[in-house]
């Protein structure tokens, strides 16, 4: 266990409490303009990533696109406002 200062915790994916995953928080913290691309490997689950960013947009009211990269090497979120 170590101290550690704002600037080493700001560079950290912390998970929250409840469904929060690391890559919930990264889609979740998408600037408008700003892209995602999810590698296969980063994803676990059944429902494709853009199933959680349709979540998050009726969650909160932000707007995103969700696509499949060819080839089913993985998917890019864009945060659209």
């Amino acid at each position: 266990m170590k101290k550690i200062t704002l600037d080493e915790f700001q560079k950290l994916i912390v998970k929250g409490r409840g469904r929060a995953s690391a890559v919930y928080n990264e889609i979740y913290n998408l600037q408008p303009g700003e892209f995602l691309r999810i590698e296969k490997s980063d994803w676990k689950k059944r429902q494709p990533p853009g199933r959680v960013s349709s979540y998050i947009s009726k969650k909160t009211g932000r707007k995103f696109q969700s696509f499949q990269i060819v080839n089913n090497e993985g998917w890019v979120i864009r945060r659209v406002s």
